[in-house]
Order: C-alpha cells, then sequence, then structure tokens
C-alpha cells in the first residue's frame, strides 16, 4: 500500500484588494529551507514597490522547520495566523523517503 497523503499539487498565486490594499498570496511546495527563502525573494523580486511581505513556511517531514515574519505589519497579524493556518493543515501518517 502506497502512503497517501495532501500536498501543493503545483504553484498557486492568488490576489485580492480589501480597502484599497492589494494583497497576493504565493502557495509554493518546497523541499529545504533554501527553497523556501528563495520563493520569498523571488516575491520581493517581483514586487519591490510592495509596502510588506509577508510570509510563513514549515518545512521537513515532521514540519520541524517553521519560520513567519509580519514584516513591519503590526506583530503577530500576519506571518504567525499564515503559519498556524500551514500548521493545521492535515499532517502525513507517513512520508514517502
Amino acid at each position: 500500500m502506497s502512503d497517501v497523503y495532501m500536498t501543493v499539487a503545483g504553484p498557486v498565486t492568488v490576489q485580492t484588494e480589501e480597502k484599497r490594499s492589494v494583497f497576493e498570496a504565493w502557495v509554493r511546495r518546497v523541499s529545504t529551507e533554501s527553497e523556501a527563502k528563495a520563493v520569498i525573494e523571488e516575491a520581493r523580486a517581483t514586487h519591490p514597490g510592495a509596502g510588506h511581505h509577508c510570509w510563513a513556511y514549515l518545512v521537513g517531514p515532521g514540519r520541524e522547520i517553521y519560520r513567519s515574519s509580519d514584516d513591519g505589519e503590526s506583530g503577530g497579524t500576519a506571518g504567525l495566523p499564515m503559519q498556524e493556518v500551514l500548521q493545521e493543515a492535515p499532517t502525513p501518517m507517513s512520508w514517502p523517503w
């Protein structure tokens, strides 16, 4: 029997506008912390004029590496809520590696 688990099938980008502010969310599958940091840098390079680049990521079979940043927004209002959503996603019973 093969292991079954949920993951990101491919890159997803969603944009929304709220009170004349534009928010763009990027969801990417990464395998390492350096890959996660590269996605953050790609977002910064793609939108250099953005006021904030808030982010969160989880890496590793047990999600043991996790980081988030509000990037100047009020503390705990952006990065941490994103991280909590990721942490609440179903965890696989076992991983394929």
